[in-house]
């Protein structure tokens, strides 16, 4: 969406995407490359949110990158369970895992991720242990909780997943009857994902 509109003096902009290890694969191999303006990184809140977790990430997120300019906001994260689960709201799927301890699992990419720090905050939050299984990327994480990697809002539409909250402050417009988890119960519980441009 956004390569038509870069206007960088030069005819072509390639998008080519590098997934991996919660994004620290693509952005590795732009810290790589030389600072001549021509390899750039979109990414997300990964970018400073993964290295703190995690051990020998090979690029320094602050230092390794000069800020060009916060590309846009959203209304954060889905909890969605599949369409068959007895889970009809995060009550109910709390009030499980606090009967059951570690018998449940969600889904995230990398530790330090967007999707895995608000997982991580409501277990702390509601006191329960749920087990965390971490994959290459979220595409992943929808195919093990159904059959295609699409994004939450679409397979909500269509009746594959079952979508609990959403971490944002206030509904989203393009899910009006999400609740957020504010809504669900967790107080001061505002989580959004932001994506970034860098060189």
């Amino acid at each position: 969406m956004l390569a038509p509109k870069m206007n960088l003096g030069q005819p072509l902009v390639i998008i080519e995407n590098r997934g991996g290890a919660g994004g620290i694969v693509g952005t590795a191999f732009v810290a790589k490359q030389p600072p001549d303006g021509y390899t750039w990184l979109f990414t997300t809140a990964s970018h400073v949110n993964t290295p703190p977790f995690n051990d020998n990430v090979p690029f320094d997120p602050v230092k390794d990158f000069s800020h060009v300019t916060l590309a846009a906001q959203n209304f954060g994260q889905a909890l969605i369970v599949p369409a068959g689960s007895p889970f009809k709201s995060v009550k109910e799927l709390i009030a499980f895992a606090r009967a059951n301890p570690g018998k449940l699992n969600y889904g995230s990419a990398r530790t330090g991720t967007a999707s895995h720090i608000p997982a991580e905050l409501m277990k702390s939050m509601a006191g329960v242990e749920i087990v965390g299984v971490q994959y290459r990327g979220v595409a992943e994480v929808m195919t093990d909780v159904l059959t295609g990697p699409q994004i939450a809002a679409q397979q909500a539409h269509a009746g594959r997943v079952r979508l609990l909250a959403l971490t944002g402050a206030k509904r989203w417009k393009g899910l009006p009857d999400a609740p957020t988890m504010e809504e669900a119960g967790f107080k001061s519980y505002n989580l959004i994902n932001w994506f970034g441009l860098w060189l």
